[in-house]
Parts: C-alpha cells; sequence; structure tokens
C-alpha cells in the first residue's frame, strides 16, 4: 500500500514538474542577446530574452508537443497504474520517463538541465510501481 501512494505522489508531482519545466524554458529570459554598439563595445545593448521571444512559439510546437505529451503521460499511466495494476499502464509509465529523459539529455547544453527534478520523480514512480507489482500491493481507490 505504501508504494502505490509513493508512486501516486512521485508520479502527480513529477508530470507537474515537467509542465513547468517547460514553461520555464519557454518563457524565462535564459539566453543573452547582444544588438548594436559600437565596436569594441559589447556590453552596449546586451540584454536576456526567453525562447519564445527569440525564435517565436510556432518554431517550439514540436517541443512543447512532445514535453507536454511526455509530462502528462506520466501524471495519467500513473494514476491508470495506481488505480488499476494494469501492466501496459506501467510499461507505458517506464517508456514516459525513459523518453523524457533521453531527451533531457539530448537538450542537456540548452534546457535539459531544468527537466532533471521531474525526471527523477518519474523514474521514483516507475520503480515504486514496479516494486508495489512485484508486493501485489491493492489498488489505491
Amino acid at each position: 500500500m505504501r508504494a502505490r501512494r509513493v508512486e501516486l505522489v512521485c508520479g502527480v508531482l513529477g508530470g507537474v514538474l515537467g509542465l513547468a519545466a517547460l514553461a520555464v524554458a519557454l518563457f524565462a529570459p535564459l539566453t543573452r542577446t547582444c544588438v548594436g554598439g559600437a565596436a569594441g563595445h559589447s556590453r552596449d545593448g546586451c540584454f536576456y530574452v526567453s525562447a519564445v521571444q527569440q525564435y517565436g512559439l510556432a518554431s517550439q510546437s514540436l517541443g512543447i508537443a512532445v514535453f507536454s505529451g511526455l509530462s502528462l503521460g506520466i501524471i495519467l499511466f500513473t494514476l491508470w497504474h495506481v488505480r488499476s495494476q494494469r501492466l501496459p499502464a506501467l510499461i507505458l509509465l517506464w517508456a514516459c520517463a525513459i523518453l523524457l529523459s533521453y531527451l533531457s539529455l539530448l537538450g542537456l547544453d540548452s534546457v535539459g538541465l531544468v527537466f532533471v527534478p521531474a525526471n527523477l520523480l518519474a523514474y521514483a514512480a516507475s520503480i515504486a510501481g514496479t516494486v508495489a507489482r512485484r508486493e501485489r500491493a491493492p489498488a489505491l481507490r
């Protein structure tokens, strides 16, 4: 029973943190841009911009769809597995956790680090779900 609660809390928090990390990656001013200025004066006109300001929201649509889909998948598959104890739900939860960490590693040089807490919680939920399945813990209702 305890493993099911750990799975539920970690899965929901992991998905929510994944969505929050996506919002930070899109809207936080993380990139430094410099414009204008005389030769040798690179400090003039430097400011920080967000990814949406620099590239536009339409160009980020694939990343938004993938990362939000994986984060929502973590939440939904955790809830499904906690309620029904179905093996496909656990497999899909593991798949979302692995894909999210793989994509975070690909984006490690830019915004991949903001997804690390979501990755850790998704793995914790997957491990807790596997432990609960092996212990044959009853479903939470």
